[in-house]
């Protein structure tokens, strides 16, 4: 059964480089993870939420891959920068979640209160992250307008 599971996680990881040689290595390795709980969830051995969180983590690398490769781009595009500022709003959106339900488990009395910390750590730099992205996005429109008001002189 091992040797199975092994065969088919190496199938999956090498259809995934085949498909995407340029891709970034944090979502590679979130959709070999994504592949590796999808064959566990179909054999019932982790529950079906495991697949939810693996999904969201492929998101969240592909976001994060998004705001890496446009956030210190030179000629950053209207459509670049709208991708960027999405990207960005839906990693706060993620992390603004995840803040609300580790806060609910700690008005529970399930968590203790500091687990609140790295959770709200993650949020703090979330929106930095959203700020910046939309800071940035602004800074491109004020050079592109710049640039059109130039060249119709």
């Amino acid at each position: 059964m091992r040797f199975l599971y092994a065969l088919a996680l190496s199938g999956a990881l090498s259809f995934l480089l085949a498909q995407a040689p340029a891709e970034d290595p944090e979502v590679l390795r979130a959709k070999v993870e994504l592949e590796r709980v999808r064959s566990m969830v179909q054999t019932g051995a982790f529950p079906r939420v495991q697949l939810q969180k693996a999904e969201a983590a492929v998101a969240d690398a592909q976001d994060a891959a998004i705001i890496r490769k446009t956030i210190y781009s030179q000629d950053l595009t209207e459509a670049q920068a709208t991708d960027l500022v999405d990207a960005a709003s839906r990693r706060f959106e993620r992390r603004k979640q995840a803040y609300d339900d580790a806060k609910k488990l700690v008005d529970a009395g399930i968590a203790a209160q500091n687990s609140l910390e790295a959770k709200l750590e993650e949020l703090d730099f979330a929106r930095t992250e959203c700020q910046l992205a939309t800071n940035r996005a602004e800074l491109a429109g004020e050079i592109a307008a710049m640039a059109e008001a130039e060249a119709a002189m």
